[in-house]
């Protein structure tokens, strides 16, 4: 399937993304991609060659779905055209690349030209097809104030603080002595974010499925991302022997996730049981949450301090 097809068709999704984009804010947006060497560097993960093109013609889509949630925030919005009028230029340009830095994708500003860059991890179609627009959405919102992590840290030395490695809001229990309004009450996503202890519950539904409840979902997107990263390819036919399915919250904003369900990638391997162990160990021995009960299918942690910004 060649990308002209794909990528370049005006009829595509993509293309019919980027017009949206273009209204919505008054500039001309481009999505460049460097097929050669991203091709390069994931051609070992798409053993099905015709995966690829779309595969990374989603992950542009999601990305100009996110750069369109975060405009939603007007001063977002004003330093991004402000950083655009520094370089006088009138076309935002969002570039790919491929890093193995980190398990999860980063987002940043470039300057001669100016661009967003995505860098995301080596991955094949599921994990690349699992990126939401909301994770990037989060991801682009410090871009344009690359010092704002650094004084975070410095003001925080003194603090109870553990870093989670992902950009997450500050939690801080700020409870009420008055019963408040609901107009009072931040969105159900932006409260849990918020709030400590972050809490997992995870339940072993069946013998071939398990799934993880998050009130944090920045701890939820890390254990996810690790979970395929490195799920080990099924040797019979495309794809890992299990896959890990991000499931939308039912209340808060549609792009916010608050559960993971892990069961084999294809019928056919009901074979293949799960272990929950994994996330467990990870969720104590890495991100400090602590046992808090079991009753031998469904186990209990939370973790008490919030992770640094």
């Amino acid at each position: 399937m060649k990308i002209r097809d794909i990528f370049e068709n005006p009829e595509s999704r993509l293309q019919k993304s980027i017009a949206k984009l273009n209204k919505e804010l008054g500039l001309t947006v481009k999505v460049e991609v460097d097929w050669p060497t991203v091709w390069a560097q994931l051609q070992s993960n798409f053993p099905d060659v015709a995966t690829f093109v779309p595969s990374i013609t989603d992950l542009g889509v999601t990305l100009i779905e996110s750069v369109g949630i975060q405009c939603e925030d007007e001063h977002w919005s004003d330093d991004l055209l402000a950083s655009l009028a520094d370089e006088q230029m009138k076309t935002l340009i969002l570039s790919m690349k491929v890093g193995d830095e980190s398990l999860i994708p980063k987002s940043s500003w470039l300057s001669n030209p100016a661009r967003i860059l995505l860098t995301v991890p080596t991955m094949g179609a599921v994990q690349l097809n699992s990126i939401s627009a909301g994770t990037l959405a989060r991801g682009l919102a410090d871009i344009f104030n690359p010092s704002a992590t650094a004084e975070a840290l410095e003001s925080s030395k003194d603090a109870e603080w553990a870093d989670l490695g992902v950009d997450t809001p500050s939690a801080t229990n700020n409870v009420m002595d008055v019963l408040p309004t609901v107009d009072d009450l931040p969105r159900p996503d932006v409260l849990l974010a918020q709030s400590t202890p972050y809490w997992c519950t995870i339940f072993h539904q069946r013998d071939t499925t398990y799934e993880a409840n998050f009130t944090h979902e920045g701890t939820l997107e890390l254990v996810a991302t690790y979970l395929e990263a490195y799920a080990i390819p099924n040797k019979n036919s495309h794809g890992p022997l299990m896959k890990v399915t991000r499931n939308a919250a039912c209340f808060g904003e549609e792009t916010n996730y608050d559960s993971l369900t892990v069961e084999p990638f294809r019928q056919t391997t009901s074979w293949v049981k799960p272990n929950p162990l994994l996330m467990l160990s990870l969720l104590q021995g890495k991100l400090g949450y602590s046992f808090v009960h079991t009753d031998g299918l469904t186990w209990v942690l939370k973790r008490d301090r919030p992770f640094r910004s």
